[in-house]
């Protein structure tokens, strides 16, 4: 089983570099209704982007972003959460501020996880400000850990440590043990 869904998921990243976007949809639609969606992620994007579909690509974008993160491929899964990032251009909606916080904050804990400090610091201190506007308080605590990650990474442990106490702050708002 596992040789098959591997060989049906790299025919489905070849088949839509040359399908027509009708086509692209109905195959997209096929493997939604048929399989485990979160196996195909990464096709899913690519098959949404040729049908012109940007929300369902955005999603399956984040779904191969996180896929990506999972088995420690952070150069692509910072790829794919920037490829659903560029799709909320234009954010009118709470939800959709959150979904920007939300990639931010994945987006610098993966440059985190390459030592990519500095931009680490500037995704999580956006996905911070975001969260803080939208009062989500485990997208802000979930940001103020990585913060303090970052800054114990980079030797500030002071920092690190002020971080990480006003996110317990948070978590203990919201009496949750397992943040993230």
């Amino acid at each position: 089983r596992c040789a098959s869904d591997k060989l049906r998921q790299g025919m489905l990243l070849e088949i839509a570099d040359t399908m027509d976007p009708p086509y692209t949809l109905y195959s997209a639609k096929h493997v939604k209704h048929n399989d485990d969606p979160a196996i195909y992620a990464i096709a899913l994007a690519k098959h949404w982007h040729y049908a012109g579909n940007p929300e369902r690509e955005r999603h399956y974008a984040t779904l191969a972003g996180e896929q990506q993160f999972k088995i420690s491929a952070y150069h692509e899964a910072i790829r794919y959460f920037q490829q659903a990032l560029t799709l909320v251009s234009d954010p009118q909606t709470d939800e959709q501020h959150s979904q920007i916080a939300y990639l931010k904050q994945q987006i610098g804990i993966a440059h985190e996880r390459i030592d990519d400090y500095e931009t680490a610091q500037i995704h999580l201190q956006d996905s911070l400000t975001l969260a803080e506007t939208l009062n989500d308080t485990r997208a802000v605590a979930n940001a103020l850990i990585g913060l303090s990650e970052v800054s114990r990474m980079i030797g500030k442990f002071p920092q690190a440590q002020e971080y990480l106490e006003q996110s317990l702050a948070f978590a203990k708002a919201l009496d949750d043990q397992a943040l993230n």
